[in-house]
């Protein structure tokens, strides 16, 4: 997970590096004070030195690659403390390049930034927070203890480009994941929450999602009810449910009343639409008596 996950870091700042070439951005700063022990740990993995990295985001993107790729399977605590402080030391370098061109970009192109600047505040927040919580040593369970938004907080995540993005947002409607169904009370465990996320976007074959291309009633329960139709399910329809009538702990029964007659002795309640059996909008009244 750590090796793919920074791939993806790498690259996206490289994309972003290409993609604001052109744009007025902050002169890199001139450090003359003491350069910190993040930016060593990064230096001595590549041909480069500490300084050189300062001035160069493309650099510094393949150092960090380069440090968790090269980074041994029984790497200590002390090890994993020195890529967090390195994800975070990273995470500073990018907002105090490219933050004020995020926030006042506007466009197609900003479209572009933002999203990229989305990805790499989101990624390098839980990576930082991998490898400070253990996560790569204990499992994703070592992190269940606390909501998955808190523990992006916790790392140091931006409100609006990491805590509150799309891509977080979107995971807790996919799992209904607040209290209540109250927005204001999002509830799911970091670890579990990461689990799935790595998942999907690490270990997943081909598209995660499609777009329909008709209704949820035609594309997902026409074959259903057709299935089991051949398995010779009876449907009985045009039935109003009036009652359940309690028995004990359980329902003893339930009262119906039948709603038409029919002209024959089953209903087919599907139509054909360019090729595809689809529920209609009414009822098929040549078939109701």
């Amino acid at each position: 997970m750590a090796v793919a996950m920074v791939g993806w870091i790498e690259q996206w700042i490289r994309s972003l590096d290409n993609l604001t070439r052109e744009m007025a951005l902050p002169p890199h700063p001139h450090h003359t004070g003491i350069i910190p022990d993040w930016l060593y740990h990064l230096a001595e993995g590549v041909a480069s030195s500490a300084h050189e990295l300062l001035d160069d985001v493309s650099l510094l993107a393949g150092a960090l690659s380069g440090m968790v790729f090269n980074m041994a399977e029984d790497a200590d605590k002390g090890q994993h403390l020195a890529l967090a402080g390195a994800m975070a030391g990273v995470r500073g370098k990018l907002h105090a390049r490219y933050g004020k061109l995020v926030a006042r970009a506007d466009g197609d192109v900003a479209d572009d930034i933002r999203r990229l600047f989305i990805c790499l505040d989101l990624g390098i927040t839980v990576m930082k927070g991998v490898f400070e919580d253990g996560v790569i040593r204990h499992g994703f369970d070592v992190i269940n203890d606390i909501d998955f938004r808190d523990w992006l907080r916790k790392h140091g995540g931006d409100e609006a480009l990491c805590v509150n993005s799309a891509p977080v947002r979107g995971f807790y409607d996919l799992i209904f994941a607040y209290e209540d169904g109250n927005f204001d009370k999002p509830n799911a465990e970091a670890g579990t929450m990461l689990r799935a996320m790595a998942r999907i976007g690490l270990a997943y074959k081909g598209g995660i999602m499609f777009k329909m291309q008709a209704g949820m009633g035609d594309t997902i329960f026409t074959p259903m009810y057709q299935a089991l139709l051949k398995r010779g399910v009876k449907f009985r329809f045009f039935h109003k449910v009036e009652e359940l009538v309690p028995d004990g702990a359980q329902i003893g029964g339930i009262r119906m009343t039948q709603q038409v007659r029919l002209a024959g002795a089953d209903y087919d309640p599907l139509v054909p639409v360019k090729g595809l059996d689809c529920w209609p909008s009414a009822p098929l009244y040549t078939q109701i008596d």
